[in-house]
């Protein structure tokens, strides 16, 4: 799993062959804030050309654990 982009607005993960954006929101770091505020019901679907399979729960929590490590 690798993180692909990071924007404002939502981040862009590249995991299982496929790629997911996520929505969230992002902050300034070093005010005692979270770095990125994930909106984890946004992680339903994969991104095209994989829009038709959803994501799986196991999937789902490996993709919070590492945007956990990263930010």
């Amino acid at each position: 799993m690798e993180l692909v982009d990071i924007t404002r607005g939502h981040v862009e993960i590249k995991a299982f062959g496929k790629k997911i954006a996520i929505y969230g929101k992002g902050l300034l770091r070093g005010y005692d804030s979270p770095d990125f505020i994930i909106y984890s019901n946004s992680i339903i679907r994969w991104d095209c050309p994989n829009e038709n399979q959803k994501v799986l729960e196991q999937e789902k929590r490996e993709i919070i654990a590492l945007l956990f490590e990263k930010f």
